[in-house]
């Protein structure tokens, strides 16, 4: 589906002689049932280039604009307390050279490396939701 969902934006910007269509997000998600998201920018050449270099930039590990590859973004179901420790975690400062083993906690909760380092690039992305009663 998402497939056919990148033909389908791409293919209703071709008949416009006066610019591009960059894809540049593309990505695939699970809440309660599977979503597909495909977001881009019409415009030059020249003004695309520009703007995909300063989101490939700030936004690395998402794929490609020139390619039909989708971020499958990460299920990061946790709790309020796990996420103080991961936010704790993804936000440290460590030496390049040496490997930093996980806090017992966070391992024993079983979040692998994989997981943290997925938490890390998003952590600015992941909504935090929160009941309030008045």
């Amino acid at each position: 589906m998402a497939d056919i969902l990148l033909r389908i934006v791409r293919y209703a910007f071709n008949a416009r002689p006066d610019g591009q269509f960059f894809p540049i997000l593309k990505v695939i998600y699970k809440d309660t049932s599977w979503m597909v998201t495909v977001g881009g920018f019409f415009g030059t050449l020249s003004t695309g280039n520009t703007l995909i270099r300063e989101w490939q930039r700030t936004m690395g590990f998402l794929p490609r604009h020139n390619n039909d590859r989708f971020y499958e973004l990460p299920r990061f179901n946790i709790t309020d307390s796990e996420r103080r420790l991961l936010d704790i975690q993804a936000t440290r400062r460590v030496s390049p050279r040496r490997r930093d083993p996980l806090p017992g906690k966070i391992s024993r909760l079983g979040f692998n490396r994989t997981f943290v380092s997925n938490y890390q690039k998003l952590i600015r992305y992941i909504p935090r939701y929160f009941e309030s009663f008045t």
